[in-house]
């Protein structure tokens, strides 16, 4: 009877259920919460090494990050948020895919869709004529610096922000169950970017289209509505919501057209293709500049001009995608005062503050935690003294502020708009976002946002957490092994002395101060605590050298690392390639019980990149390694 009622059940698990009762074996991920560096334009060096961590199975509870790390971390946690991922079961050789795996076949896919991400450099980077050109043609969107530093006029945010938020949103909201579900690792990227190119409504443009329309008047006999729509779409993506009207994208444009019809025969002594070659060298210029090269390279062939009106509906979208679940984006804070038409930054430790954005599932984790060290006389960043037995806070509890606000696209800015590439458009925080918050302004007062760049004693802080206290590893991805770099000591000095202009990284002169050099001992002493605290068992550094991803030295590394910050999906591989490797030589056996597919149905360590000594043969082998 008991083997007839097996068989009875065996028959109707095959009838109802097909394939499902044929994935007899699952094998239980192991949990980790991940932190991400920073590191501007080379944000996809982080999706390589976060990409090898899915496909062995590691999930993260948490991802947490700050400055561009906060626009990796969000869009990580969109895609472990995403409802076809979880509803979907997947099958590879009999065994059932895990959300981590599952997880890592989208994160791979979104190379492409990442690579479309324009990124228009800071004007002050550029030299005098380009950037001249670029203020005439934009008006005096740049007039004003609002914070900080008056003489510093810097490329507006929105834009940015508006992108990383609207990719975060494609992959938290979309529906990829044929991706997920197709076998082959070329076709699963192919319908990948179909989506997002529907998505995000991105216009393919030739760089002859792009700059014959930026010179073709609107009474030209080569007008044409695709001319106008290219140049909409460019100056769209210089709107910033602290401009004047006058600068508004609409009206910049429309000045901008009346110019080229006053002097439309200046144009036209000019042909197609001497405009186009006088395009293609002008952004050569900028190849070797940090930053820019990246968007030269884009410029120089066919490329994808995103909707505009897109782009800020999502950075300004106050009831659409919010900070995915998992995530939390870290910023700093300045209190400030008005000064004529502008906000002042005050200086000093007694102003400034280390906030949190949590996704809505964290937020009360975050707000027990902190209550929970400040009822200890402690805070989340902080050291155990051995001499004096005690624990030395960096910053304060009173000082840890944890916002409650769920838009992704705030959040990003808040981080992403530090004393570095951007102008510094602040992000105002008001009473109803300082709730459960110690912060006492006074007078006109605001606390305004001074950019992710500080947060290296992760440790100490994800520690603290409920959600990160029993996991199996903890996991930092960065491209050093230290925690401070050059970048932030120079932050750092701005916040506690004032005077020190970081963005041009000029020197001031002047010795550091005795509580500036406390504050670098204190921070680095609480990174190294904090990877005690962790255990050696669980402390795992995913270290990628993205300022030299070749490797190399002398001639031949500025040649090779141009290619690398040239082509985003060449610095994915590579780091994906490097954080392969570090895992595989790992000598601890933590991972060696890890079950390890091919989930992405693909090798994308078939060839070396490391062995690859010339620019064309790593563009060549990035299109043989992504199946193009």
């Amino acid at each position: 009877m008991i083997k007839y009622c097996i068989a009875l059940y065996s028959l109707f698990s095959v009838l109802f259920f097909g394939n499902i009762a044929q994935a007899e074996d699952f094998y239980p991920s192991k949990s980790a919460c991940v932190t991400l560096q920073g590191n501007g334009e080379r944000y996809a060096a982080l999706s390589g090494q976060v990409l090898r961590l899915l496909e062995m199975n590691i999930e993260p509870k948490v991802i947490y990050g700050g400055s561009s790390g906060s626009g990796m971390s969000s869009l990580i946690g969109a895609i472990l948020d995403n409802e076809s991922l979880q509803s979907n079961r997947i099958i590879v050789d009999g065994v059932e895919l895990s959300t981590a795996q599952k997880a890592a076949r989208l994160l791979a896919a979104s190379s492409d869709p990442n690579a479309t991400i324009i990124i228009f450099p800071a004007l002050n980077q550029l030299g005098n004529t380009f950037r001249s050109a670029l203020a005439f043609i934009i008006a005096d969107a740049f007039a004003n610096a609002y914070i900080g530093y008056p003489d510093q006029a810097l490329s507006p945010i929105e834009a940015s922000t508006g992108q990383i938020a609207l990719l975060s949103e494609f992959f938290g909201t979309s529906d990829f169950t044929a991706a997920l579900a197709e076998e082959s690792f070329a076709r699963r990227q192919e319908l990948v970017m179909q989506q997002w190119i529907e998505f995000a409504d991105l216009l393919l443009v030739t760089p002859r289209e792009f700059i014959l329309a930026l010179v073709t008047a609107p009474s030209d006999e080569k007008w044409s509505e695709r001319s106008e729509e290219i140049k909409k779409r460019y100056f769209d993506l210089y709107y910033s919501e602290y401009s004047s009207e006058r600068a508004s994208p609409e009206n910049a444009l429309n000045r901008y057209n009346s110019f080229l019809n006053t002097f439309k025969f200046l144009t036209q002594l000019i042909s197609e293709e001497q405009w186009e070659s006088i395009f293609l060298s002008s952004i050569r210029n900028f190849d070797g500049l940090p930053f820019i090269s990246y968007t030269a390279e884009i410029l120089s062939k066919p490329f994808y001009l995103p909707n505009g009106e897109k782009v800020i509906a999502a950075y300004h979208s106050q009831s659409g995608f919010q900070i995915p679940n998992r995530t939390i984006i870290h910023t700093t804070a300045r209190v400030a005062e008005p000064q004529g038409n502008r906000l002042v930054e005050k200086n000093g430790f007694d102003n400034f503050y280390q906030v949190y954005f949590p996704g809505s599932e964290l937020v009360e984790d975050m707000l027990t935690a902190r209550q929970e060290k400040a009822e200890l006389g402690q805070s989340f960043i902080q050291y155990f003294d051995e001499e004096t037995n005690d624990f030395i806070s960096v910053i304060d509890s009173e000082k840890l502020v944890v916002l409650s606000q769920p838009y992704l696209a705030q959040a990003i800015k808040a981080s992403i708009a530090e004393p570095n590439a951007f102008r510094r458009d602040p992000i105002v925080f008001n009473s109803k976002d300082l709730n459960n918050n110690a912060v006492n302004l006074q007078g006109e007062e605001q606390l305004i946002t001074f950019g992710g760049w500080m947060e290296n004693a992760n440790a100490t802080t994800l520690k603290s957490l409920k959600a990160c206290r029993n996991v199996d590893y903890f996991v930092e991805v960065s491209n050093m092994s230290q925690g401070i770099f050059d970048f932030q000591l120079k932050s750092a000095r701005a916040f506690i002395e004032g005077g020190f202009d970081v963005i041009t990284n000029s020197q001031s002169g002047e010795p550091a101060s005795e509580e500036s050099l406390t504050f670098m001992d204190n921070l680095w002493q609480a990174f190294d605590y904090g990877r005690d605290l962790v255990g050696v068992d669980s402390y795992v550094a995913l270290t990628f050298d993205w300022d030299n991803a070749s490797g190399e030295s002398g001639e031949l590394a500025q040649e090779l690392n141009k290619a690398y910050d040239k082509n985003r999906a060449a610095m994915f591989l590579l780091s994906y390639q490097s954080a392969f490797n570090e895992l595989l030589n790992d000598n601890s056996q933590r991972f060696t019980d890890l079950y390890d597919s091919f989930v992405l149905n693909n090798d994308l360590t078939s060839i070396d990149l490391t062995t690859l000594k010339n620019i064309e043969s790593i563009n060549n082998s990035v299109n043989i390694l992504l199946e193009r």
